[in-house]
Parts: C-alpha cells; sequence; structure tokens
C-alpha cells in the first residue's frame, strides 16, 4: 500500500513525462495484477508445478510473496539514493516501474494466495469473519505504518527508511516460516488421526488439501474486484 503514499511521494522528486502527474503512477499495480492474474494461472503456477517440479503450497507462496515485497522496498531505496545523489528532478519516474512491478507479483502470491487460504480452511459459518479480519490486517499495518513514518521515520533519510522497511518485512517473513512449520504440522497430524479413524483416506481432502492441489483456482475474481477497489493486502 505504499504505492499510493510514500511511492507517490517519491514520484513528485522525479522527472515526469508529459501530461503524467505522480498519482498517475498507481494506475499501474491494478492494471498488472489484471494483467499477471491470467498470466500466472495459465502459464507460470502449470510451468512451476510440471515442469520445474515445485509443489505450489500455499504457504510456501505467501513467503515468495513477503520475499518479494522486500526485495520491491530494497529496489526503491536503491532509487531513491539514485534520486538523491542527482539533480532534483533528473531521474525518470518510469524507474519506479521496477519496483511497482516486483511489487505486484507479490501481491499476487501474498494477497491472491492469503484470501484463498483464508477461504478454504475456515469453517463454513465463519468464512465472511475471517475474511474480515484479513483485510482488518491490512489497515491495521497501514495505520502502524504511518505511525512510523510520522514518528521514527520522519528524521531518517528515506533511502534508508526504505531499507529499513525492507529488513522488517524479511524479519516478518522469518516469523511467518515458523508460524507456518507450526501449522503444517498440526495439519499433518489431523490428516493422520482422520486417516486412522476412517481407515481409508481416498475421501479425506482438507481445504489445505484442496489448495496444494490447485492453489490457484478458487477465488481469483475477488481478490481481483478488492484490488481495483483499492483494498489490496499488501502492507
Amino acid at each position: 500500500d505504499q504505492q499510493g503514499s510514500v511511492w507517490t511521494l517519491q514520484a513528485t522528486r522525479m522527472k515526469l513525462g508529459p501530461h503524467i502527474q505522480p498519482e498517475q503512477l498507481n494506475v499501474v499495480n491494478p492494471l498488472e495484477i489484471m494483467l499477471f492474474i491470467p498470466l500466472f494461472d495459465r502459464i507460470v503456477y502449470p510451468f512451476l508445478e510440471h515442469r520445474a517440479g515445485i509443489r505450489l503450497k500455499p504457504l510456501r507462496l505467501i513467503s515468495w510473496g513477503m520475499i518479494l515485497g522486500s526485495i520491491a522496498f530494497f529496489v526503491s531505496g536503491f532509487l531513491e539514493t539514485a534520486i538523491e545523489t542527482n539533480e532534483e528532478n533528473a531521474v525518470s519516474v518510469f524507474w519506479q516501474l521496477p519496483q511497482i512491478t516486483i511489487m505486484t507479483i507479490g501481491e499476487i502470491f501474498l494477497s491472491v494466495t492469503g484470501l484463498e487460504f483464508s477461504y478454504s480452511t475456515s469453517p463454513e459459518r465463519m468464512k465472511a469473519l475471517l475474511m474480515s479480519l484479513y483485510l482488518l490486517m491490512t489497515s491495521i499495518g497501514n495505520f502502524l505504518g504511518g505511525t512510523l513514518y510520522a514518528s521514527v521515520f520522519s528524521n531518517l533519510n528515506r533511502a534508508t527508511v526504505m531499507h529499513v522497511c525492507a529488513g522488517l518485512l524479511l524479519i516478518n517473513t522469518a516469523l511467518f516460516g515458523c508460524v507456518a512449520k507450526a501449522f503444517a504440522r498440526r495439519d499433518e497430524a489431523k490428516r493422520a488421526a482422520a486417516t486412522a479413524a476412517a481407515g481409508d483416506d481416498s475421501g479425506c481432502v482438507t481445504g489445505v488439501e484442496l489448495l496444494e492441489k490447485q492453489p490457484h483456482q478458487t477465488i481469483k475474481s475477488n481478490v481481483e474486484n478488492s484490488r481495483v477497489t483499492g483494498e489490496g493486502l499488501m502492507t
């Protein structure tokens, strides 16, 4: 969500093309979301699964999304350094496209898969509640991010702030990895218990198993709609 705030402010100090305003770069992300989701669904995911032999587990995809988000912030930090070391408005605003694209791909891994995972693994009567809590975390993250920028980060160099944010996201990724491992162990234990009780695991398919088989074919349209209306989930 920094694209609508920090990166827009960054664009105000860059060289703009004719009839281009800093805020107009925000349209790139939703456009790439609409283009990349079908591309990933039909080409990238099948290639990774069938050609590269990578199991696209939902928690693994979420971790990839966090890592890509961190990389996007590192890239924006390097760009900020280039802006500060050159004359004002000397660096083209189109140099923001790499960080926006990296963040978009990370958002597909993180947000799309996260929504799928929350929806498919929640109890039937709690699906709406879990989805709302998922979106609530975005608003809390935005609030905490704004608080940091207004207090701790206010006296820091802009490039340093970008790198600190990238580092914090890497720490968050490591913590998420620990939680994901614990969740996977518990889910595996549930599967084993269900198999032992039934004597046959052919009919025991959990939400996690369904996502592992088809990690990218559930509620894409909901995510596309929420992203276009500004409810992206990358904090």
